[in-house]
């Protein structure tokens, strides 16, 4: 069985071993509200979801991010009256002693199950859920490096108390100053990864956030080399045949012996002719 995902219209899907292969259209479940049509046309099917099928082949997955970014706002110094000018307008909003002020984003993932052979779209299973402000982490070293790439989002906010209240040891995890979007859905569990920057990154090293949506906890945090905010990764699984089987280290301590005994006759011929 082969598929082409297409987020914005669903599954294509043919048994390629058939004696006449036929195509198989499968829709996904229908969008969250606010992931509108307007939205999913203004940005890349990856940016909100993903599909992957499971280890055991058993059924597909698919995880929906409803997602609002957070960002940096500026507000206009306040005059003694409204400018008449659009010029003098225009000058206030050009001023560069604005206060700019982080409003926090947030968002929420919903995975779904197919099962396996697909015959209809009503087997798509909702499974579980999971919102940004509720995830918490067992993982002390995950909490500290969000904390700290959520610092480089506040330096773009001229509140005090935005700061003040960064630095304060709490439990609560700041996702909410975070950039966070491009799911890849894990084969194995309820896991999905997420690309993590601060607001206003670029330039800036990304990570991948881990997050266990049934659990509602981030288990892990890892830097990426890449500093573009887009989707360069993908969940797959590793080949069996890439671990040792058995007689494998034997047959390779076979072919090292023989090499050796190679070695030691190439020697020997160097050896006889140099006599």
């Amino acid at each position: 069985m082969v598929g082409w995902v297409d987020i914005w219209r669903g599954i294509l899907l043919c048994d390629v071993l058939q004696e006449s292969p036929k195509l198989h259209d499968m829709p996904l479940p229908l969008p969250a509200k606010s992931n509108s049509h307007r939205a999913f046309l203004n940005t890349t099917d990856q940016y909100c979801g993903d599909v992957a099928v499971s280890r055991d082949k058993s059924f597909i997955k698919y995880v929906e991010m409803e997602i609002v970014t957070p960002k940096i706002v500026s507000a206009t110094p306040p005059g003694d009256c409204d400018p008449d000018p659009f010029l003098e307008w225009l000058r206030r909003r050009e001023c560069k002693d604005l206060k700019r002020t982080l409003v926090h984003g947030r968002w929420k993932a919903t995975t779904w199950r197919m099962p396996i052979p697909v015959t209809s779209w009503d087997d798509w299973c909702r499974d579980c859920a999971a919102e940004s402000a509720e995830l918490s982490t067992d993982n002390p070293k995950a909490y500290e490096l969000l904390c700290a790439v959520s610092k480089e989002s506040l330096k773009e906010d001229d509140d005090d108390k935005a700061m003040e209240a960064a630095t304060t040891t709490t439990t609560r995890l700041p996702l909410g100053r975070l950039g966070m979007a491009y799911p890849a859905m894990s084969i194995d569990d309820d896991v999905i990864y997420v690309l993590t920057k601060p607001v206003m990154g670029n330039g800036k090293a990304a990570f991948l956030t881990a997050v266990d949506v049934r659990r509602k906890k981030v288990l892990a945090v890892a830097k990426l080399d890449s500093a573009v905010f887009m989707r360069c990764y993908l969940a797959v699984g590793i080949s069996k045949h890439f671990f040792s089987a058995p007689g494998t280290r034997e047959s390779l301590g076979q072919a090292e012996d023989h090499g050796q005994k190679s070695a030691r006759r190439r020697r020997r011929r160097r050896g006889k002719r140099q006599e």
